[in-house]
This record gives C-alpha cells, structure tokens and sequence, in this order.
C-alpha cells in the first residue's frame, strides 16, 4: 500500500490569541480574526518486506510522514502559522512475526516544533518531540487457544526524553522569556489478555 496526497486550504475566521493587561495580569484569549493559508502534503505506506525481498525474514514496514505550512494574515511574520500546527510528522514501524507464537515490534514518532509567533508580541518555542515504543507478544495455549490468550510486554517512550517549551513577549518595555522542561519518563507494561 502506497499513497502521497496534498491539500491547500484557505481558513476564514481563524482562531488567534488575543494577549492584553488587566489590574497587572496579563491574559491570553481566544478569539476569531482574519484569514490563514494551510498546505501540506503527506505520505504513507505499509508492506511486508517478504514481498519485495521473498528471502527475507517476516518483517511488516510501515511509514508515514506529513509536512504542514501555514500562514496567518492577522499576525505578522516570520512563523505566523498556526499555533497547534505541528510543521513535521513522521512514524516508523516494524512488526517481526518470529512465529505463531511469538512477535515483536517497535514504533518511532518524531514530531518538529519550533517557533510560533502567537501575537504581535508573544513568540512561544516548542522543541523537537521523539518517541520510541517497542513490544513483545506471546501467545499461550495450543493451536486453538492462540487467539484467546496471549501475554503482552510494551514499553512506552524508551527514549524519555524532555519536552522544552518557552514563550517570549517584548513590548516598547523590554523582553521577558520564561522557558520550562517537563521530564521524560518510561512506562513498562506488562498484560495477560484472554478473549472471552
């Protein structure tokens, strides 16, 4: 399975921040203003490596990326896109069936952040995001049973790697960042699953 598909969109009343002071708090809030432009293109696919290589061990790819652009009329450039928008997307996967019985696998995410420039004065940063996951699958019983019982061990986010994000606003008064870094952790999972 292989496909490759674009779109452009043009979005009318697009969701932007407004940013303003009230008795010494500054808020941020949500409201519809202006126009934005929205591309991107995309790319999947998904084969058993037996296919192409019939010598090969029992390997299943799959691979997806996406690019997205976005430009905002009502905030002013550079990197006046959306803020949620996530610029690079990309996943690699991999199931190895070593037999009836046994498989194993891994999946790895990678998502880009960068610069968003959210108001004429607030400008956030969002650091780049990478995952791993891996498992292992046994199934228990006779032949029979196979499908009914089976013994699953995962381990999410192998890499725990840390998640940067910082903001910064300058006015006619001078600038003010504040940056934080929420710690990446593993979890290992380990479930009995029985089909009833």
């Amino acid at each position: 399975m292989f496909s490759l598909s674009a779109y452009v969109k043009r979005v009318q009343d697009v969701t932007v921040q407004n940013l303003y002071e009230r008795n010494g708090v500054w808020i941020t809030t949500p409201f519809n203003n202006g126009k934005a432009r929205v591309m991107g293109l995309e790319f999947d696919t998904k084969f058993s490596l037996q296919d192409l290589l019939p010598a090969s061990v029992p390997l299943e790819v799959r691979l997806n990326a996406a690019r997205n652009w976005s430009r905002l009329d009502a905030i002013p450039g550079p990197d006046n896109r959306l803020t949620d928008q996530v610029p690079l997307t990309a996943n690699l996967g991999m199931d190895y069936k070593r037999s009836e019985q046994q498989s194993f696998g891994f999946n790895f995410n990678l998502q880009t952040g960068g610069n968003v420039q959210v108001t004429p004065g607030l400008r956030n940063y969002t650091g780049v995001s990478r995952n791993l996951d891996v498992y292992g699958l046994w199934k228990l019983g006779d032949k029979m049973q196979l499908r009914k019982t089976q013994l699953r061990l995962s381990v999410s986010n192998l890499l725990h790697q840390d998640v940067l994000q910082s903001s910064q606003f300058s006015d006619q008064y001078g600038r003010k960042s504040r940056s934080s870094v929420t710690p990446g952790s593993a979890t290992i999972r380990l479930q009995f699953e029985k089909s009833l």
